[in-house]
């Protein structure tokens, strides 16, 4: 039986928690961080290199971007959208 399936509705799932994480989540420094290093620590986890790779500039770039409110509002933190993308709240 393959797991192929399986792993990779795992990590959809997982992946789509995080995004709705990092929407309550970005504008306090903190919380963004962890919800990029959960990211990263998932990507990792199922070898999604372009998302690990993303997830670097992101991660520096969490704490100064929600300090200064510079954050993209909307933006879900995966690279399925662009680092600086925002998105209004029904798009």
């Amino acid at each position: 039986m393959s797991k192929g399936p399986s792993l990779h509705h795992s990590y959809d799932a997982a992946l789509r928690s995080l995004e709705d994480a990092h929407l309550r989540n970005q504008p306090r420094a903190w919380p963004h961080l962890l919800v990029h290093l959960k990211m990263l620590t998932l990507a990792l986890k199922y070898r999604v290199w372009s998302e690990a790779l993303g997830q670097v500039p992101r991660i520096i770039l969490a704490v100064p971007g929600s300090l200064l409110g510079k954050a993209p509002k909307g933006n879900i933190g995966s690279t399925k959208m662009g680092i600086f993308e925002e998105r209004d709240e029904l798009g």
